[in-house]
């Protein structure tokens, strides 16, 4: 009797024992096509409407035990030897990538856009550094497998070409983090996530920093030694991206890594849109603890570690930075352990994500804050999609309502009373017109009662009694710096709209009274 070889035998206790695994899970969901079926009997629905509403049960988070038919399918997957699976590919190193390719077109669109931008930017004597992060796979195509393609590095270097040769400041960290397979280790990058991992983030965060001295002699780079830094790491925590296309068993899991400052701290970390307010030392600010305390695979995702995901704009202010200056990221979300980093050197540091960001134009936002730097970090695949969000960049120009602020409030103080209320606020008696852009500014924000670290200033839909925009002010920055400022376009719409001041953070202002001062609101004429 000729014997089964070993292998074999394997795959073949492998395949009953999923099967088995198929037919309980199948008879659990039953419900998901009974019901359909039921419906269709008895005439309440259509065959066609019948098998869609199946089809999208089966692929839905109604599936029982979906996660197992994932990581089931994964399984098997790894033991037929499959490289290519479900959109992913499983490099020579054993890191998941996926192939992507992006039409020329797109590439000089978008490389258009940025070279306004950055141009536009050149005017205003404001520096502009475009940041290309590492990509999976290696630059040298080394962990690729065979007959594999993917053509997103071929992508990135027309990319960059298309803007360097157009003068614009171009910073490329795949030559020193993804240039071969020798740098494309899992410290650089998560096994199956498509982000790099903090290892490779804080590199990249270091040579931004060199690049930017350069760019302008005035900065300095305190910070960017590793040994200032603490590696943090626990194992098998957490399933990236794409790993979760193809389940645990496919190519395992990652642990998860964090740094945190040796040296000390103090520094706040808002978010506007999300009315988040954080404040302290860098973990206070930076760090989510919830991706710390507990894993869950497929339900979320601890590369958010740090800010905690992405948000349409993030305000980092830090009085004890070395470089007083004010530095704008237009980002996708490689930059949110960068962001965390940058947050250490400079005094103030604004974060878009034109994904989300629909309140104004990078280029206006930037005629409104005046930043002394600004830097884009972003992989070509999102920066088609950043630059064609982004209202004002259009067709190689830049669109900027500009003209001269004319007061139309002018109060000494606004003071508030501590009460035992939530929203505890006053409102400001001005007149707020339809598509026009206001300025609001105070000389101070004085504490008088209870414990109060932030302030919530809010353009208040009256008519929808919805919160419209806000921005969230650090007292102890606006006291250090002497006064604080917002600009905000009024939607058109008809609407009624209010200006707001509350005595702290919108939401918690129990107990709390201060007294704002110097108070001016300005109209963009």
């Amino acid at each position: 009797m000729k014997k089964w070889p070993f292998d074999q035998i394997f795959r073949l206790v492998i395949a009953c024992c999923c099967l088995v695994v198929i037919g309980v899970l199948s008879v659990t969901n039953l419900p998901l096509m009974s019901k359909p079926v039921d419906r269709f009997l008895r005439g309440k629905t259509t065959f066609e409407e019948m098998t869609k509403t199946i089809a999208s049960g089966l692929v839905s988070d109604d599936l029982a035990e979906k996660d197992g038919f994932i990581n089931l399918n994964g399984l098997l997957a790894r033991v037929a030897g499959r490289r290519v699976y479900n959109d992913v590919v499983r490099l020579n190193n054993g890191m998941l990538t996926r192939t992507e390719t992006i039409k020329p077109s797109q590439l000089t669109s978008a490389a258009d856009k940025i070279v306004a931008l950055a141009d536009w930017l050149g005017g205003k004597g404001t520096p502009f550094l475009y940041v290309m992060p590492p990509l999976k796979p290696d630059v040298a195509g080394e962990v690729l497998p065979t007959g594999v393609g993917n053509e997103i590095n071929e992508d990135a270097t027309v990319f960059l070409d298309a803007m360097a040769s157009r003068g614009v400041s171009v910073l490329d960290l795949r030559s020193d983090l993804s240039a071969n397979a020798g740098q494309l280790d899992m410290y650089q990058y998560y096994r199956t996530d498509h982000h790099w991992s903090p290892d490779g983030a804080i590199a990249g965060y270091d040579l931004i920093m060199r690049r930017m001295k350069l760019m302008d002699s005035s900065l300095t780079a305190a910070h960017t030694a590793v040994v200032q830094w603490d590696r943090h790491l626990i194992e098998r925590w957490f399933l990236g991206s794409i790993g979760r296309r193809v389940g645990s068993l496919y190519a395992g899991v990652d642990p998860l890594v964090w740094y945190t400052p040796r040296f000390e701290t103090e520094m706040s970390c808002a978010v506007p849109d999300r009315r988040y307010f954080y404040i302290g030392s860098f973990e206070q600010a930076n760090i989510r603890e919830r991706f710390i305390e507990k894993a869950d695979y497929f339900h979320m995702n601890p590369y958010c570690v740090y800010i905690g995901g992405d948000y349409p704009l993030v305000k980092h202010r830090n009085a004890k930075a070395p470089n007083r200056c004010r530095v704008l990221i237009i980002k996708d979300s490689y930059a949110l352990p960068v962001q965390a980093f940058l947050s250490t050197e400079f005094m103030e540091l604004d974060v878009i994500d034109p994904r989300h960001y629909d309140w104004s134009s990078i280029a206006e936002y930037c005629e409104w804050t005046q930043p002394d730097f600004v830097v884009m970090l972003s992989s070509t695949t999102q920066a088609v999609k950043l630059t064609n969000t982004v209202v004002g960049i259009k067709k190689g120009s830049v669109n900027v309502t500009t003209g001269d602020w004319k007061p139309c409030l002018e109060q000494a103080s606004v003071p508030l009373a501590a009460k035992q209320a939530a929203y505890n606020y006053a409102r400001l008696g001005v007149k707020l017109e339809h598509g026009k852009t206001y300025r609001f500014s105070c000389a101070d924000i004085i504490p008088q009662e209870g414990d109060a670290a932030g302030v919530s200033i809010i353009l208040y839909d009256a008519t929808e009694k919805t919160l419209a925009k806000c921005d969230l002010v650090d007292i102890g920055y606006c006291h250090e710096q002497g006064g604080a400022e917002w600009t905000f376009r009024v939607p058109s719409d008809d609407h009624e709209y209010q200006l707001l001041l509350y005595a702290g953070v919108h939401g918690a202002t129990v107990g709390i009274g201060l007294t704002y001062t110097g108070v001016t609101v300005s109209v963009l004429e």
